[in-house]
């Protein structure tokens, strides 16, 4: 009896360890945009979002806060940092038409920036990135 209940128990804690690598796949922060952005030729109004990114397709979601709708999804990429962040952060680049575009996500405790794929992003010559925070 006690045969089985000790691998009754490590199976669950098996299960429990899989089933957490499973969900690592996803990262998702909360994010507070200030003003408008645009991603990927898609405008985002400033307020609160709810932003995913799955590392299995390579895509960044942004969904609106209060009501989960998809605004926006883009193709991104992980990129390494030298830190760990110690907060959530989004930089942003002032498109030649005076746009200000999404250029990449780091979310809090991580190593890895999020930079969109979006071709439109592309930046000018000696053009500046605005950096924004957001405490998540």
């Amino acid at each position: 009896m006690r045969k089985q209940i000790t691998i009754m128990a490590l199976t669950f804690a098996i299960c429990a360890m899989v089933g957490s690598l499973a969900l690592a796949k996803d990262k998702s922060h909360t994010l507070k945009f200030s003003e408008d952005l645009m991603v990927n030729g898609t405008l985002v109004k400033k307020g609160e979002y709810r932003a995913k990114f799955n590392s299995e397709t390579s895509e960044l979601t942004i969904k609106e806060a209060d009501d989960n709708d998809v605004v926006v999804t883009v193709k991104a990429k992980e990129m390494p940092t030298d830190k760990k962040a110690e907060y959530t952060k989004f930089e942003t680049s002032q498109g030649t038409d005076g746009v200000t575009m999404l250029k990449s996500i780091t979310f809090h405790g991580d190593r890895t920036s999020i930079v969109l794929d979006d071709m439109s992003t592309t930046r000018a010559a000696g053009e500046e990135f605005i950096e924004l925070f957001q405490l998540d």
